[in-house]
């Protein structure tokens, strides 16, 4: 199977005494030398249970290659508050030839009591990435997540979570609802969509950002996403790894609370060696953090970033910071992601948003945008709502900018495009022939976004 080198990173500040059940996780690989890839599992765990972990192994191609200790003895977790926790292991694989590898990861314990889907605790936990080693593709990097894989949303408001999947080669990523698995080849049995609990629930195929609308269980909830890479080969696109995500998200019984924006100052390409503001409006006390794997140095208001770190939003619910991104090897022109998620002080996730950055910005395509979510009402509105014949669209106070507008329908499929100058003048839309059913307008403009849920009756 070749050479195997155990080398454990550590990304974690707080150790646990005792065992977690897992909650969430991936799998990325990264080439570092001809056949010699880099194996990353990063998963996250609830740090309430106590529950001693069960056999916890690495998979190439369906034959286990390592048994991976008991967490509480080879590794220590980041507590990122709210009873969750995360931590990345690594090894180093010498995989024997090109071709196409299945990179798998099991672990017995997944958490107790996810809504939906039976008898969770005893529900196998498993993540998998397949990908081409190819000369011809040349070397690949396969998508990473932020450490913030998991979300809470309240019951009756709608929730939109942007998981910050992205790629550091550059290439073009389409992202599926999936079924999360339990073994190599075998899904969750008897497994529910949020479908099934809220209004409507989908993913966007571009972004990634998943929506759930109008939630209406209380509980845990266990989503997977299925991400595929495809890299240009001459004039066609071939599809060389896909990677199945595990993402958590908890639904509460709370009230109602408005949503965060991020701003970013200027924003064209985030280059290296620049100072870039970023502006946040939320909640009063609500906590940003901010996290991101860039191989380099991150410096937060003069501060080297630390795995994961927080500010908390002023009174007024505001709050700026300034970040600088440093390439330790300048001749390496990666995109890079910084990830801030928004959480107000009920622990709920109210925003979140990924910031794009490049050693190389004229490499960058015009269309690389902040993806921000956000809940607020007061730039973009629509009415009627829900609508029947016209929808009207009130772009009045971005008048002048150039705005992009996008409308997707429940499965995520995009039904319309267009790129227009905003006037203050209503845009109109004849909804007539569309099928009856709940779609979500997107409205992109000055790097920024603003998402609205639309009604058609």
């Amino acid at each position: 199977m070749g050479g195997y080198i155990l080398c454990l990173i550590l990304l974690m500040t707080a150790h646990f005494t005792r065992a977690t059940h897992i909650v969430g996780g991936h799998i990325d690989v990264r080439p570092i030398s001809g056949l010699t890839y880099q194996i990353n599992v990063t998963l996250w765990s609830n740090t309430g249970s106590s529950v001693q972990p069960g056999v916890n192994r690495l998979y190439i191609n369906g034959e286990p290659i390592e048994t991976i200790e008991p967490f509480e003895t080879t590794g220590e977790w980041l507590d990122l508050g709210f009873e969750r926790a995360y931590a990345t292991y690594s090894t180093i694989y010498n995989f024997p030839s090109p071709g196409v590898y299945e990179v798998g990861y099991a672990e017995f314990n997944r958490d107790a009591g996810m809504v939906n889907f039976s008898n969770s605790v005893d529900t196998p936990f498993f993540i998998k990435t397949t990908f081409k080693i190819d000369p011809i593709l040349g070397s690949n990097q396969t998508p990473r997540a932020a450490p913030f894989g998991f979300g809470s949303a309240r019951i009756g408001q709608d929730f939109h979570f942007d998981p910050a999947i992205r790629d550091s080669d550059g290439d073009s990523l389409s992202f599926h609802v999936a079924i999360p698995l339990s073994s190599d080849s075998t899904t969750v049995e008897d497994y529910q969509f949020m479908n099934d609990f809220a209004d409507d629930f989908y993913v966007s195929p571009v972004s990634g950002q998943f929506s759930i609308i109008n939630p209406r269980v209380i509980g845990k909830y266990t989503l997977a996403l299925k991400v595929r890479e495809w890299r240009n080969l001459g004039e066609e696109k071939t599809m060389i790894s896909e990677s199945i995500y595990d993402i958590y998200l908890n639904v509460q019984l709370e009230a109602r609370n408005v949503g965060a924006r991020v701003d970013v100052a200027d924003f064209k390409c985030m280059g290296m060696g620049e100072l870039h503001q970023v502006s946040i409006q939320g909640t009063a006390g609500a906590k940003v953090y901010i996290s991101s794997d860039h191989d380099g140095d991150i410096y937060i208001d003069g501060g080297v970033l630390s795995d994961v770190e927080s500010l908390t939003l002023s009174s007024l619910g505001r709050g700026e910071f300034d970040v600088e991104f440093i390439n330790n090897e300048s001749e390496t022109a990666d995109i890079g992601l910084l990830h801030l998620v928004v959480i107000d002080t009920s622990n709920h996730v109210i925003g979140s948003g990924s910031l794009l950055f490049s050693a190389n910005c004229s490499s960058l395509s015009s269309s690389i945008i902040t993806s921000v979510t956000d809940n607020e009402n007061y730039t973009v509105s629509c009415y009627p709502n829900p609508v029947k014949d016209v929808l009207n669209v009130d772009l009045a106070r971005i008048t002048g900018r150039s705005v992009e507008i996008q409308i997707y329908n429940s499965i995520g499929r995009e039904v319309y495009w267009d790129s227009i100058i905003a006037t203050d003048q209503p845009l109109q839309f004849a909804v007539e022939g569309l099928p009856k059913g709940i779609y979500l307008l997107k409205v992109v403009y000055d790097k920024k976004q603003h998402t609205e849920r639309i009604v058609l009756d």
